[in-house]
């Protein structure tokens, strides 16, 4: 996927504090298949508000608010430039499945400020 670093990069950004609630920093892991994600990002979701942060060699540091939330992971990994494809491009592409990205089935409660590790399979 060519245009997944400006997803992810859109993703962060627009996915910041959308609530004037008070928020807890939130760090943690996420790991797929027992390796640390190097490049993604992760979003808390909820009815009131969204929290988004880059995972940068498996880990992240979030500001979110308290409550129920749904967690959505996204993770690139560099791919190799197709043959018609300009050689000294840097591609990456999601590799973490649906289920916990747009279709996402993981859920989390922040409960204040504290460790959320995502351990991916």
């Amino acid at each position: 996927m060519k245009n997944w670093a400006l997803f992810l990069i859109l993703t962060v950004f627009l996915t910041g504090c959308s609530s004037e609630e008070k928020t807890y920093v939130v760090t943690g892991s996420v790991t797929y298949k027992g390796t640390p994600v190097e490049k993604g990002s992760i979003t808390f979701l909820a009815d009131n508000a969204s929290h988004g942060a880059a995972i940068i060699d498996g880990r992240y540091t979030c500001d979110a608010t308290l409550g129920h939330k749904t967690v959505q992971i996204t993770g690139a990994k560099r791919v190799k430039p197709g043959k018609k494809d300009d050689q000294s491009l840097v591609l990456y592409e999601d590799f973490i499945p649906e289920k916990y990205n747009l279709a996402s089935e993981l859920t989390t409660e922040i409960q204040g400020e504290g460790e959320q590790n995502f351990n991916l399979e």
